[in-house]
């Protein structure tokens, strides 16, 4: 299920929230959510995706009417749409403040890492077996899951991981099949353990090592490695950060799926100076 309360777009959850119900439903479409949501526009949804309409007053309860949402995800969303569409400053500044305690209060409901269950960020192979298990034909035999991995592991390797991950409860057997227990995962914007956070550095240079293996193995149609080196002034770092942060949950809500996966990828997107930062230049 698209977690609403992580994202700060409402365009941006209505596009995840149509990907989720395409890909659950192949019969999905702009017109029967119109239909659903008892909106005159069978296009409506598409055109507000696409930013050539708005959501007002009077669509607004048509649209929560149409995602089904629940009591706490209606006030979520309400107040979104009151943020972006607020004209005035104290409507919009109202709006936010009330963002920040619904999505407080409910943000819960994704799964954080915490350091009891820190043993999952020892290897990159471990996040890698998680998203195998939503892969269409999953084996839980650690040859199957060795060849996959272009037998960057071995077979021991594999049997260790997926046991480790049923102990920690990040995937369940549910009727002899293996399934993710918690869909979603994070650790945080904000890591103030040490153990976790130097685990998550290990696990970002682990995955750097093995993009330049496969930039020199893989065709450049199944990979996109890129990079842009800007100036900015120190006070906009902040800002840049949570535009970052924000295009990181967005694309995990949008394409995270549990069904139909053929492949696992892993996104890397890097932002530090190459150059001495203001305080450091003056000693």
């Amino acid at each position: 299920m698209v977690n609403l309360f992580v994202f700060e777009d409402y365009r941006a959850f209505l596009r995840a929230y149509y990907v989720e119900q395409k890909n659950r439903n192949k019969g999905f479409s702009f017109r029967l959510f119109a239909r659903h949501a008892g909106l005159a526009s069978p296009n409506y949804l598409k055109l507000v995706i696409e930013g050539n309409r708005r959501i007002t007053d009077k669509s607004l309860p048509n649209f929560v009417k149409g995602l089904r949402l629940s009591k706490e995800e209606e006030g979520y969303f309400k107040a979104l749409v009151a943020y972006q569409e607020a004209k005035d400053t104290d409507t919009r500044e109202n709006s936010k403040d009330e963002l920040a305690r619904l999505r407080a209060r409910n943000l819960k409901r994704v799964a954080e890492l915490e350091e009891t269950r820190a043993d999952y960020l020892k290897h990159w192979y471990h996040l890698a077996v998680r998203e195998l298990v939503t892969l269409d034909g999953f084996k839980p035999c650690p040859a199957w899951i060795s060849s996959m991995l272009r037998h960057r592991i071995t077979e021991e390797q594999a049997k260790e991981s997926l046991e480790l991950l049923l102990k920690l409860g990040f995937v369940k057997v549910q009727h002899g099949v293996y399934v993710l227990a918690e869909p979603l995962l994070t650790s945080g914007d904000e890591i103030s353990n040490r153990r976790v956070a130097g685990l998550i550095q290990n696990i970002h240079r682990q995955m750097s090592d093995l993009a330049m293996k496969t930039m020199e193995e893989e065709a450049k149609e199944w990979r996109e490695l890129n990079g842009l080196t800007l100036a900015v002034p120190l006070s906009k770092v902040p800002e840049i950060k949570n535009a970052i942060k924000r295009f990181r949950r967005e694309l995990n809500q949008t394409f995270s799926s549990e069904e139909a996966n053929e492949a696992v990828y892993y996104l890397a997107v890097q932002f530090f100076p190459l150059t001495t930062l203001g305080e450091r230049r003056e000693k």
